[in-house]
């Protein structure tokens, strides 16, 4: 009788295990590739294509001039305001300087200038 049990029991087991569903691993794979000008948005159905314009975060040659200010320099003049490095002729103790300043607001030189 408990041969007949275990005999059933392992049968059971049998049927449960080759009836479940097998779950196999799927891999799924994604390949996007874009064909276009650089810079450029593709027609997404508005007519055209907009130019895309680089954001620049950096100063003005104005504020760059009231940095040097704030170091203590006064008679601050622009010598060279293209980006990336301004350049200002300042005084400062009496003495002259070129000092130059990065687009992102800090002094980055401060040379003497013989008078």
């Amino acid at each position: 009788m408990l041969n007949k049990s275990i005999l059933a029991a392992a049968a059971v087991a049998t049927g449960l295990v080759a009836g479940a569903p097998s779950q196999q691993a799927e891999a799924k794979v994604i390949i996007n590739v874009d064909v276009g000008a650089p810079g450029i948005y593709p027609d997404y159905g508005y007519g055209g294509y907009y130019p895309v314009h680089k954001p620049y975060y950096g100063i003005s040659c104005k504020k760059g001039r009231n940095v040097v200010r704030w170091h203590g320099f006064h008679k601050v003049r622009a010598v060279d305001c293209g980006a990336p490095v301004y350049q200002y002729n300042a005084w400062k103790a009496g003495q002259p300087y070129r000092v130059k300043v990065a687009s992102n607001g800090h002094i980055i030189k401060v040379k003497p200038l013989a008078w």
